[in-house]
């Protein structure tokens, strides 16, 4: 999340508002610009001054989107509900599945330290390692109110992730409520675990 996602965040709108309201002012920005240009009544060729006022219209938007681009997972619910009777140790809350060096993992700590206190219940990461050394990486890059352990049930927790890492598990009533590759963690996602 950017800096305009996460201050509109942290005044009270949902996920799915501070992913999109963004582009909507870039929108009005884009046409207020236009609209000011046009006006201007530029004494060049028609086709010169329709491009320019077409150009400043949708840039601001562009710039924007390529900037901070928006995902299929912010767009619809790409996540998968695992057959699983794999009970966890606490009631609700989000577990990233990782694995020892894997940079997607190591790159999902900075999302998870920004939006965890938004989430209902207790945010963890469970490394799929064999030592502390793999958590302890981990455990440099997350927040303090972040836990992270080795993961429980390891050869029950593997087919979930279905290879894909990190996984993230939303977790209900100490069960799999719902999971989602990284790919497919977006804002659509996290609305549905924050409702």
């Amino acid at each position: 999340m950017n800096a305009l996602e996460l201050l509109l965040l942290k005044l009270g709108s949902s996920f799915f508002l501070s992913k999109f309201l963004p582009y909507f002012l870039m929108v009005f920005l884009g046409l207020g610009l236009a609209i000011a240009v046009f006006r201007q009544g530029l004494k060049v060729k028609k086709w010169v001054n329709a491009s320019l006022v077409f150009l400043l219209a949708v840039l601001p938007f562009g710039i924007y989107f390529l900037a901070f681009p928006i995902y299929r997972g912010d767009l619809m619910s790409m996540g998968y509900c695992p057959k699983s009777s794999l009970e966890f140790p606490f009631e609700s809350g989000v577990v990233v599945v990782a694995l020892p060096g894997c940079k997607y993992c190591s790159e999902s700590t900075k999302l998870m330290n920004q939006i965890h206190q938004k989430l209902p219940g207790k945010t963890q990461y469970w490394v799929l390692g064999t030592d502390s050394l793999d958590v302890s990486a981990y455990d440099k890059l997350l927040s303090e109110e972040i836990f992270c352990r080795l993961a429980l049930h390891q050869k029950e927790l593997l087919p979930i992730t279905e290879g894909s890492f990190p996984t993230f598990l939303w977790i209900k009533n100490y069960r799999i409520e719902k999971a989602w590759h990284n790919n497919d963690f977006g804002v659509y996602a996290l609305q549905e675990i924050a409702l």
